[in-house]
């Protein structure tokens, strides 16, 4: 690996949402509490029972995913909810 790689990876997720959905979620799944730290940090509270309800509600799709899906479009972590932290990622 180089940190060629590295930079690149940063530069697609800069740009790509599916990716950043991704890195989100995995992020929200492995480590809650730093999650929390770093939201608690930007001024949004929530403690990792919130954050877990909204984790296990993933599977649950909106109808605007809906519409995504059935038009081949993959659905992204970050329209699943609503909560502030991931929808800045939106714009």
């Amino acid at each position: 690996m180089s940190q060629e790689a590295v930079i690149q990876f940063f530069q697609a997720l800069s740009q790509e949402k599916d990716l950043q959905g991704q890195l989100n979620y995995a992020f929200a799944t492995a480590a809650p509490q730093q999650l929390i730290q770093v939201a608690s940090e930007n001024g949004y509270s929530f403690t990792p029972e919130e954050l877990s309800a909204v984790l296990d509600n993933q599977g649950e799709l909106s109808d605007q995913q809906l519409e995504a899906v059935a038009g081949g479009r993959r659905p992204q972590f970050v329209e699943f909810t609503n909560p502030d932290f991931i929808q800045a990622m939106r714009s």
